[in-house]
């Protein structure tokens, strides 16, 4: 057989650049032969010791092989279990409705599912399954599991984070170095007490706790440059262009919007806008120079570094902001929105509600076959799948200009809708950033002010690429990832927990690849109840008080 031989132009002695070329027609073989790799190095590597080495690698590897493969079922376990607790949450709420509806009528009627409504509300795969009920009888409980796993392997074979040891034996030690470096940092930064819970011995987080304050006090006791620090663009449109005026988006990373067609404002409409005008009357006058400038919308690119893509990290649309979120979906020619909050119909909300901005309003069309005007653009609704993923709803919308119908210039666009509020679920990031890291344009990420929760996700995303690309003795990986999103979008990991979820979530993908018999138990990998994750989970359930969704 031909033997391949791989050039990296990177020295051992430097960061490693992984190329853009792994990502080739190759990795799309069966994710089966990953083990065989594994089992083939792991071989050879026994080869080279004496007989009581040989055995003991021989334990230590059939160990490690054991976890990657419990690791993988309990990912595609808690996948279906996910998707199912989904489908029967959209079953009862609709089952709900319709009792609801039959007890208000006086005429005794029966009611059931219109199937034409649930496809535009869910789409035609969720109908598929709410018709069904779910599990029509026992004997076709395996072809239910099937269906339900369908999309568990959705882009893994062309992943790089999945397939890092199947690179060159020097990149993928250096991966595997940098994987126990952290885990030792990890396990050093844990304190044990039997005074932080009188009469149990635990672990506590203060020095993940002091990490996160060192963040928070960065940019205060570090000067940045002119450049790094001006904001000209935010100060001339903050008023009505940024849900949080404490959020800054600065000019260095911000997206900057090229074609001019938003709707501009007179400053005596904006002075209205901010306080009640029976508390105050200005005088209007037309010649007013006009307030802000059409090339604004409080965004910010996340590149460069480690990543292997672009994010575009971005606060909930504004009611007149709205078409500018979509001049710059279609200008950056993005294909894929995360979208990590709530979204409300603006009917729905009362006087009270209407006060100031805590909501994001529904800034695409919804139900399938609905079109909507933003501006110079049309966006249409062509498919609603609730399938795809067990926690986020996915509408595919075409955008194009209304001037031209031509179907080269149609953008089709998947935006992927989940209201993130609890830090148990340690899942879903992989599963959302294995897309994105795909992705030949900007990834948008958008919460509601564009840097908690979109923050806290690229950040994991940094964190990640810095174990494959990263330098080879790097410390403080999580600190660096996060400095280096905040220098690009401001205030990006807004709280302890947020910062927490970051090592909670890369550890859930190390954790098959630690050895150290103390590192599993400290990390809270060996027995429930003790060590790190116990601690994160504690806290979770304190901090949040959130019951998680399944």
């Amino acid at each position: 057989m031909k033997k391949v031989t791989v050039v990296d132009a990177v020295s051992l002695a430097s960061s490693v650049e992984i190329h853009d070329a792994i990502i080739d027609e190759n990795f799309a073989d069966d994710n089966r032969r990953e083990k065989a790799v594994v089992e083939a190095q792991l071989f050879e590597s026994q080869m080279k010791d004496g007989f009581i080495g040989k055995w003991i690698h021989y334990f230590t590897d059939r160990a490690l092989l054991k976890r990657l493969e419990t690791h993988e079922d309990s990912e595609l376990k808690t996948f279906i279990a996910q998707k199912l607790f989904k489908v029967d949450g959209i079953l009862c709420d609709e089952q709900t409705r319709l009792e609801l509806i039959q007890s208000l009528i006086v005429q005794s009627s029966v009611f059931d599912f219109d199937k034409d409504d649930l496809v535009k509300k869910y789409g035609e795969e969720m109908t598929g399954w709410l018709m069904d009920r779910l599990v029509p009888s026992i004997s076709e409980c395996s072809s239910v599991l099937y269906k339900a796993a369908s999309h568990f392997n959705r882009f893994k074979s062309r992943d790089p984070l999945h397939n890092w040891y199947r690179q060159p034996e020097n990149v993928s030690a250096q991966t595997a170095a940098r994987i126990s470096r952290f885990a030792e940092q990890m396990t050093n930064r844990l304190r044990w007490s039997f005074l932080m819970e009188p009469g149990k011995f635990n672990c506590h987080m203060m020095e993940f706790i002091a990490e996160f304050n060192r963040l928070e006090s960065f940019f205060s006791v570090n000067e940045l440059s002119t450049e790094e620090a001006s904001q000209t663009a935010f100060n001339a449109n903050f008023m009505t262009k940024a849900r949080n005026k404490l959020i800054p988006c600065c000019d260095a990373s911000r997206v900057c919007l090229r074609d001019n067609d938003s709707p501009q404002m007179n400053p005596a409409d904006v002075i209205d806008k901010i306080f009640a005008r029976e508390h105050i009357t200005t005088a209007k006058n037309e010649e007013h120079s006009v307030y802000g400038t059409p090339d604004f919308i409080h965004a910010n690119y996340i590149r460069g570094g480690p990543l292997l893509n672009t994010f575009i990290c971005t606060q909930a649309p504004l009611p007149n902001t709205q078409c500018d979120f979509w001049r710059m979906v279609y200008q950056e020619k993005s294909t894929f929105i995360i979208m990590l909050c709530s979204a409300v119909d603006s009917d729905s909300l009362g006087p009270l509600d209407r006060s100031s901005n805590p909501h994001c309003l529904y800034y695409w069309p919804r139900t399938l076959g609905e079109t909507q005007k933003y501006g110079s653009l049309l966006v249409r609704n062509v498919r609603v799948d609730g399938t795809v993923d067990p926690l986020f709803n996915v509408t595919y919308l075409e955008v194009q200009p209304v001037k031209n119908s031509d179907e080269s210039h149609i953008l089709t666009v998947e935006h992927w809708q989940w209201d993130w509020q609890q830090m148990c679920d340690v899942h879903w990031p992989f599963r959302v950033l294995r897309k994105a890291r795909l992705q030949e344009t900007p990834t948008i990420v958008q919460c509601l002010d564009g840097c908690g929760r979109s923050g806290t996700l690229v950040t994991i995303e940094t964190v990640l690429m810095q174990f494959l690309r990263g330098c080879p003795l790097e410390d403080d990986i999580v600190l660096l990832s996060a400095l280096f999103v905040r220098l690009q979008r401001r205030l990006a990991v807004s709280t302890s927990l947020h910062y927490l979820f970051i090592y909670r979530t890369v550890l859930h993908w190390i954790s098959p690849y630690i050895t150290s018999i103390y590192q599993r138990f400290a990390l809270g990998l060996s027995w429930p109840g003790v060590g790190f994750i116990a601690k994160y989970e504690s806290m979770v359930k304190l901090l949040s008080r959130i019951t998680p969704p399944y």
